[in-house]
């Protein structure tokens, strides 16, 4: 089972997902000269 927040952190999203082993940081939707980046941050 999976839990899902979203978090708006300036111009990205913070979209944070819990499950029962570890929790899951996603930082994206970072929108810079019309070109998407992605980045993903885990913490175990």
């Amino acid at each position: 089972m999976f839990n899902m927040s979203v978090f708006h952190c300036g111009t990205s999203y913070i979209i944070s997902i819990f499950s029962e082993f570890h929790r899951l940081h996603i930082c994206m939707c970072v929108n810079l000269r019309n070109t998407l980046i992605c980045l993903v941050l885990s913490n175990f």
